[in-house]
């Protein structure tokens, strides 16, 4: 008995030592398909839509403040915004409302607070973004009613100055990274709704494109650079068959490898790199708009992968790194409504549970049969608690919300060691339980 318990401390251990402190916080509406972009320690949301309609707001969080501010509104309001960061100055560019597609560009200038807008060549959004140096690329895309693109405009942080050039072959859906003095623009889906395999790579130094090719044609999977790869995965091989694929770039070597996510799902900008890791988080199915919203996080550290969950299943929502912080902000849930939930990742904390400054409740007996009693040390709360419970994998295998004065835990899950954690309005306490037979 001593033996198994030690192992099982040691596996859980290891388990929570790669995962970090989920904490929450609110934007100022539920709302989703909003442009971000992060710089500093801000992350910045801007537009999107919400059950009112279309919306102008651009918002900050300060991660390291845990303070929001309104900086501005973009010069129209839309949806599907494509964000970007380049010399000290944010780009929210195209994007859409059903029935003008826009050629817009509001820039931030995070030093001057200055706004200024400029115009892309043509209208529209589903685009790929990135920069280096002082520049900044906008590369495929498509207008309403849905005819591709393949034009790239390139806009100089330092003249002003636009220029042109063209990927491949026109389509929008495109994953895109930026990884040594590479510009990588992956899959995609063309005006016959087939998918593409085709990656256009533009390179920095020289002003050349050379192209590659996916190891499976897909749409809408996202990328991220870490280290000296590009990591690129998931998407929807076709309408309505989500992929599980992953492909890496060696930039070094100039080969590719191949991966699998734990859950197949497509996402327009999943993906962020914190800390010397990958995030995945959130996504779905497509079939002319997403569905179907997973709580998935998949978490790739240039060796293994590991998984972790959001509070909320999510599609539309923003993902972003800022600095140790993986930020998950709104997007729509499994019933179909906006969330203003923002989930933030501190990759520098671990989780396995310490002894709390100011703890909400205790639970007993621990270990248990699967009854547990939870005893409230400050008043019981006047409002709903959600206990969300993860097995040894990361994943979530149990929630459920407590109505005010509930204390008893059912849990009907196998015996063994599981993180429980209980969420309450922006707080949350971790305890470890035991479920014996």
């Amino acid at each position: 008995m001593r033996t198994a318990g030690f192992v099982s401390f040691f596996l859980v251990s290891a388990f929570l030592q790669a995962y970090g402190q989920w904490t929450y916080t609110n934007l100022s509406e539920p709302k989703g398909c909003m442009g971000s972009a992060s710089t500093g320690t801000k992350a910045f949301f801007a537009g999107g839509q919400s059950e009112t309609g279309y919306l102008t707001t651009v918002e900050t969080y300060d991660v390291n403040t845990k303070l929001w501010e309104t900086i501005g509104n973009l010069s129209v309001a839309r949806q599907f915004i494509i964000g970007a960061t380049c010399g000290g100055k944010i780009f929210f560019a195209g994007g859409m409302d059903w029935i003008v597609t826009y050629s817009t560009v509001d820039i931030y200038d995070t030093v001057t607070g200055l706004w200024t807008v400029e115009q892309l060549s043509i209208p529209r959004f589903d685009f790929g973004a990135v920069s280096q140096g002082n520049l900044v690329l906008f590369a495929g895309g498509v207008d309403f009613p849905f005819t591709m693109t393949n034009v790239v405009d390139i806009y100089n942080t330092q003249t002003g100055e636009w220029s042109l050039t063209e990927i491949s072959e026109p389509r929008c859906g495109l994953a895109s990274a930026v990884v040594g003095d590479l510009a990588i623009f992956a899959g995609g889906i063309l005006e016959s709704t087939a998918t593409s395999n085709r990656v256009d790579i533009y390179n920095f130094t020289t002003g050349a494109w050379s192209t590659d090719s996916l190891s499976q044609a897909r749409a809408w999977a996202s990328a991220t650079t870490l280290g000296n790869k590009v990591v690129i995965a998931g998407g929807v091989s076709s309408i309505d068959v989500p992929s599980a694929r992953v492909d890496i770039y060696d930039y070094l070597t100039g080969t590719w490898d191949t991966a699998s996510l734990f859950v197949a799902r497509a996402s327009s900008g999943n993906a962020a790199t914190v800390n010397g890791k990958a995030y995945f988080a959130g996504g779905g199915n497509w079939n002319y708009g997403f569905y179907e919203p997973s709580d998935g996080v998949d978490i790739y550290d240039g060796i293994h992968w590991s998984v972790d969950g959001l509070f909320d299943a999510l599609i539309d929502h923003s993902v972003i790194g800022v600095g140790n912080n993986l930020v998950v902000a709104g997007g729509t849930n499994l019933l179909g409504n906006f969330v203003s939930r923002v989930e933030i990742l501190n990759t520098l904390l671990g989780i396995i549970p310490q002894p709390e400054e100011n703890p909400f409740f205790r639970v007993y007996p621990n270990p248990s049969y699967g009854k547990f009693y939870l005893d409230m040390l400050n008043n019981s709360p006047p409002e709903p608690l959600l206990v969300i419970i993860y097995n040894l994998q990361g994943q979530v295998v149990y929630t459920q919300t407590l109505a005010p004065n509930d204390q008893e835990l059912n849990i009907k899950l196998p015996a063994g060691v599981y993180l429980m954690n209980m969420v309450l309005r922006e707080d949350n306490q971790k305890e470890l339980i035991f479920i014996q037979n």
